[in-house]
């Protein structure tokens, strides 16, 4: 293994603590003694953990609520390194590397299914990314580099780079932060399914609540209910959302 390339740990436990109080809460075991699990990332809705295993080539998924293993998922390729969300939570992305080059798998978090993997043509040394907040870049970055490299998530296709003054420690987008929403209702019949959809994400619900969250900045919301029934103003006039910020 080359002086570059990211080398595995011994670890193979992930620990969840309470932050108010710092109590460990449990001690997760992992498939095998030598996952090494690496940099996690959490579903945006904050129900699943996506644990990158660098040298048990797959990704462990922990309920977040329950804090049981609920899958794992297997890397067609090399070792994870990180895995990813774009922003609204429609595709994991995990970043794996062999001795020769790196890759980008794509992920879909609603089966825990490959959809595809991309050789990206570069070595093993880019061992961190971001994405950009309107979910069409992702930057690589390493520790030990003043270079970053552009990858258009419409193609796969590297586009560009760059460089700093000095080595490039961290990315992080300026709406990478995410808000919610909270969405009443009145007057439907008890039990009614009604939904919102924003940004091609839908929250459902049978009660007079619905919790979304999304990303700061503009948003396409929509929001609809059983046949019979339509949205309303304060002021009783039927509510037609196309857009909000």
């Amino acid at each position: 293994m080359s002086q570059n390339t990211p080398s595995c740990g011994l670890s193979h436990n992930i620990t969840a603590f309470n932050g108010y109080t710092n109590d460990v809460i449990k001690n997760i075991s992992l498939t095998s003694r030598s996952d090494c699990p690496r940099e996690a990332a959490v579903t945006p809705n904050g129900s699943e953990l996506y644990i990158p295993t660098c040298c048990g080539n797959n990704i462990t998924v922990i309920n977040t609520r329950t804090l049981n293993v609920i899958g794992n998922i297997s890397v067609p390729v090399g070792r994870s390194i990180q895995v990813l969300f774009n922003r609204n939570g429609t595709i994991a992305y995990d970043l794996n590397f062999n001795l020769t080059s790196l890759n980008l798998t794509e992920i879909n978090p609603m089966n825990m299914k490959v959809i595809s993997n991309i050789p990206l043509g570069i070595g093993p040394t880019f061992t961190k990314m971001a994405i950009s907040a309107n979910n069409t870049i992702l930057y690589l970055i390493h520790d030990n580099s003043n270079n970053i490299k552009e990858i258009n998530l419409n193609n796969m296709k590297i586009i560009g780079g760059i460089t700093l003054i000095g080595a490039c420690k961290m990315l992080v987008p300026s709406s990478s932060y995410y808000t919610s929403i909270i969405f009443r209702e009145s007057g439907l019949p008890e039990g009614t399914l009604w939904n919102a959809t924003i940004e091609n994400q839908t929250f459902k619900s049978t009660t007079s609540n619905i919790s979304a969250y999304t990303y700061f900045g503009n948003q396409e919301i929509n929001v609809s209910s059983s046949d019979g029934f339509n949205p309303l103003t304060n002021n009783s006039e039927i509510l037609n959302i196309n857009s909000s910020s």
